[in-house]
C-alpha cells in the first residue's frame, strides 16, 4: 500500500500511514482538519489561517486544505491575540 506524510498546521506531524489510494488520504485528510476545527470549542483567534498538507512516498504534495478566519466588524479586543 501507498505511504502517505501528513503535514499539520499546528502541532505535530503524524507518522505517516499505508493507505490504499489517494482517495483514502483525502479522507483521513478532511478528517484530521474536522477533527481539529473541533478541539478548537469556539477559541479560534481571528485572523486564522491553517493549511493542511498530504504529501505521496516520492514527497509530491497530492492534498492542499485551506482553512481561513476572519472577523470583520467587530471591536479589536474581541477578535483574539
Amino acid at each position: 500500500m501507498p505511504i502517505y506524510r501528513f503535514h499539520v498546521p499546528t502541532g505535530v506531524d503524524p507518522e505517516p500511514v499505508e493507505l490504499p489510494h489517494d482517495d483514502a488520504a483525502w479522507s483521513e485528510a478532511v478528517t484530521l482538519c474536522g477533527e481539529m476545527l473541533r478541539d478548537v470549542d469556539g477559541n479560534l483567534p481571528s485572523p486564522t489561517g491553517w493549511l493542511f498538507e498530504v504529501f505521496d512516498a516520492s514527497g509530491g504534495r497530492i492534498i492542499e486544505i485551506e482553512v481561513r478566519a476572519q472577523r470583520h466588524g467587530a471591536a479589536p479586543e474581541q477578535q483574539g491575540d
